[in-house]
């Protein structure tokens, strides 16, 4: 945009010019860097330009460029815009400057739709190389949407050519792109040699990518072969370490043994991203580059790529395996070496989302950490109570005989659900029939009523149905089974034992601040039968936020009972959290306390 074009279009648009004032943002954006990360330039051109026009024409640019790398123009989801114009809307800026209309974007209806968004918040677009009208006009938008078709223009034939060129290189048996890759190094030599010596085999990594092939054909896994390049320092073309994901990459090209991909033929997974593949999906044509590996080893490495490997086992590690919990917030525990190679090494359990845990995404309020040992010895002797008692055996028996009376009051209201649908039709039927209109108001009011006894019954229904009603009767000896080879049975065998009469086991704090660090071991577990219901997570209590103060006598809290209030008192004064949440959450479901 010139100073004469600029100044007439201050003139013809006086009003927007004071809209508009004098902060801009500076917006850049480069479809393909390439290899020229280090000695990129088009960047700072567009910069340059940018600044230039904010100096001739009095502009103040708001805090840095805006850039956009390696992104096409053609789409709008991945790049910077919506942000920038978000700016716009919180008043940082009053404009958005460009070097050309291009950079904005190469498709005419997403950039005219964002140039609307941006025009919306009140901001405008200027480019520093070309005259863009006020778009408030017929013929600003025109010239603004010539200007984009103009651009979208250029860029199909920069497609059309780069895909001519594409199949050329194709047809000369070399990659799409000319990109070396790993394996191999680029000649030395001039535009019109033979077009398969512009690639030799390097000296240091095709022997490395020759004896890949020759392990994994050889039963080597991936992991394996790249385990032995990370100790001898190869890496990839960019330095990086070898990952397995590189490796694989680069051996199902099929590149080391003189092959081109002609097609992939894969799908899309639901999220859009390119599934995975393997040489076996792939149809290949003869490339020119030198093969690293006979085509013989290439026909056998194929062959076990495709062979089908049963997934492994999970291994026990103990004999808690994916039965401890935490109590507080219901996740899984993980086990964690203490003081590995030492004479004080040991296991402990500990929650999975502790703060500690980079893995978590949410943290618990109150994380459980306990002895190994120490949890094994506490169910251990839940478990010989049991072989000594019948109360599970009688427990069992007590939920099966309840199981039945559920059974029966779903029977019951299914009954009456049926009646009063029944019901609720031969009415309707009356009222069609009916000619007096107390008649018909009648009908209408017995059919309301039915409808609320009928929402009433569902209700029922739904809530019984959500019980958990199934139930597992252990015999009696399983326990004295699990008493006799606890100590010198295989993990594996006790675990097994254990899924059949225990259901999960709870990790509690320990009470009263004592044993809470794993080192006393002295937290409290609570095994939960096949037989019993799982109590909720604790932390879906937010005692965390609703806790009484010390002091709960009087005041907020005095519609507690005495007893209630002495018990929360004295476990105030202990700094016992758990046992607080567990009070305090029995306080607020009891319906004769009204919380303020």
């Amino acid at each position: 945009m010139d100073r004469t074009a600029f100044s007439a279009l201050s003139k013809r648009n006086a009003g927007q010019k004071r809209r508009r004032r004098d902060r801009v943002l500076v917006y850049t954006r480069v479809s393909k860097v390439g290899d020229r990360k280090d000695t990129l330039i088009s960047d700072d051109v567009q910069e340059e330009v940018c600044r230039k026009l904010a100096e001739r024409e009095g502009l103040t640019i708001v805090g840095e460029p805006i850039i956009d790398l390696d992104l096409s123009g053609r789409e709008f989801s991945k790049r910077r815009i919506s942000k920038s114009i978000e700016r716009i809307r919180r008043r940082e800026a009053e404009g958005i400057v460009v070097w050309k209309a291009s950079r904005w974007g190469r498709n005419p209806l997403d950039s005219m739709l964002n140039v609307m968004a941006l025009h919306e918040t009140g901001g405008f677009i200027g480019s520093a190389t070309e005259n863009l009208d006020d778009i408030e006009t017929p013929m600003g938008k025109f010239s603004l949407t010539q200007t984009l078709a103009i651009a979208q223009l250029q860029s199909d034939q920069i497609g059309e050519t780069w895909m001519n060129i594409q199949e050329y290189r194709v047809g000369k048996g070399l990659l799409r792109n000319g990109h070396v890759r790993w394996g191999y190094v680029k000649s030395e030599i001039g535009r019109d040699d033979d077009p398969a010596d512009q690639c030799s085999i390097h000296p240091g990594q095709g022997p490395w990518l020759r004896q890949a092939y020759q392990e994994f054909v050889a039963g080597l896994s991936f992991y394996q072969i790249v385990k032995e390049m990370r100790k001898a320092d190869v890496t990839t073309n960019t330095g990086r370490i070898m990952q397995t994901t590189s490796l694989w990459k680069i051996m199902d090209s099929g590149i080391a043994a003189g092959l081109l991909v002609d097609r992939r033929v894969v799908g899309f997974t639901p999220s859009g991203a390119r599934k995975t593949y393997n040489p076996n999906e792939c149809k290949f044509a003869e490339g020119a580059r030198p093969a690293i590996i006979d085509r013989d080893l290439w026909d056998r490495y194929v062959l076990r790529h495709a062979e089908k490997h049963p997934p492994s086992e999970a291994r026990v590690a103990h004999r808690l395996s994916s039965l401890k919990y935490c109590a507080v917030c219901g996740r899984k525990l993980i086990i964690h070496k203490v003081h590995p190679g030492t004479p004080q090494e040991h296991r402990v359990h500990k929650c999975f989302q502790s703060k500690h845990n980079t893995k978590a995404t949410r943290f618990c309020p109150t994380p459980v950490m306990i002895k190994q040992s120490y949890a094994e010895d506490e169910v251990l002797k839940w478990i010989i109570a049991n072989s000594r008692e019948e109360r599970a055996y009688n427990a069992a028996i007590e939920k099966v005989k309840e199981t039945e009376r559920t059974q029966a009051a779903l029977a019951a209201i299914d009954k009456r659900i049926e009646a009063v649908t029944k019901l609720r039709g031969r009415y309707l039927d009356m009222k069609v029939t009916a000619v007096d209109d107390d008649e018909i108001a009648e009908m209408d009011g017995r059919r309301a009523a039915l409808k609320v006894e009928l929402d009433d019954l569902i209700s029922q229904k739904r809530a019984i149905e959500s019980r958990d009603t199934s139930v597992t009767i252990p015999e009696l000896s399983a326990f004295d089974a699990l008493v006799a080879i606890w100590e010198h049975g295989d993990v594996d065998m006790v675990n097994e034992a254990l899924r059949k009469v225990v259901k999960r086991v709870l990790i509690h704090r320990a009470k009263n601040g004592v044993g809470s660090r794993y080192t006393t071991g002295t937290g409290r577990v609570q095994v939960i039968g096949m037989w019993e219901d799982s109590p909720p997570p604790l932390a879906e209590v937010t005692w965390h936020s609703t806790l009484p103060p010390s002091g709960v006598a009087g005041g907020r809290h005095s519609s507690l009972s005495t007893e209630d209030q002495q018990e929360l008192g004295a476990m105030n004064t202990a700094h016992d959290p758990i046992l607080i949440a567990e009070v305090w959450a029995k306080t607020l479901r009891d319906p004769q306390h009204s919380m303020p």
